[in-house]
């Protein structure tokens, strides 16, 4: 009698134990909500799921947010103004014509009437190189030493060549920073290098790129893109590249 009681007292207790951890085992197997928006635990989550407008987590896969509003000017700066806008750049061919300069044919006709001629960049694109006397201009300062155009691609190429790696710079992060202001994506290309907005194009640009600055040596004078007068100083590149209307 005594070993059935001892037996049966046993079998009481294992129940109780086992009826105390299974709760304990659903709770633990129990799904913790998480906030749609940064991923955390809602515990975690500062909006505790409800993030307000703005306040939406860094997501490295989308695309960057512009500091600026795309605006297209109705026309670029009158050809006799010296220095450039970077509207100019962006929408207007060599950042001086009008938009119906849409060829290589037509672009050789209008460098030619503004200019008095036009050249060969790169043993095929039409282009300039920057005089004193008639294509002159500038960039916050700095002289659009080369432009030229892939008409092919629609691809525009300016070159700005500074005395010194510290001006390079300083002018590189300008350029940076008004291409954001003017609406476009940048951010650092893997791949290439500099900036670019590549993976996330944006209204009528492909791919707007800023290149790193470059010393130029005299290995880089071929295709009649550099001149030997600018051996020794930094080329920054500004590439637009355009979608084909």
């Amino acid at each position: 009698m005594k070993k059935e009681t001892t037996i049966a007292g046993l079998v009481a207790t294992a129940l109780t134990c086992l009826m105390t951890l299974v709760p304990t085992t659903l709770s633990a197997q129990r799904i913790t909500p998480h906030c749609k928006t940064c991923g955390k635990a809602i515990s975690d989550c500062k909006y505790k799921g409800r993030h307000p407008s703005g306040a939406t987590q860094h997501n490295s896969s989308a695309a960057p947010s512009a500091t600026g509003r795309l605006h297209a000017p109705s026309a670029p700066s009158p050809h006799t103004t010296k220095a450039r806008t970077i509207g100019d750049l962006l929408y207007f061919p060599y950042g001086c014509l009008t938009s119906d300069v849409n060829s290589k044919e037509k672009a050789q006709q209008a460098l030619t009437s503004l200019y008095g001629r036009y050249e060969f960049i790169n043993n095929i694109d039409i282009g300039l190189h920057h005089d004193d006397t008639s294509f002159f201009y500038t960039y916050k300062g700095t002289p659009i030493g080369t432009v030229y155009i892939n008409w092919w691609e629609n691809h525009t190429f300016y070159h700005f060549y500074l005395n010194s790696k510290a001006e390079a710079d300083k002018f590189y992060a300008t350029m940076v920073k008004d291409l954001k202001a003017a609406g476009i994506p940048l951010t650092f290309d893997k791949v290439y290098g500099g900036v670019s907005n590549r993976k996330h194009p944006v209204s009528i640009f492909k791919w707007v790129y800023v290149d790193k600055p470059k010393k130029i040596t005299s290995d880089d004078l071929c295709c009649n893109i550099n001149l030997p007068k600018n051996v020794g100083q930094y080329m920054v590149e500004v590439g637009v590249y355009k979608r084909n209307k």
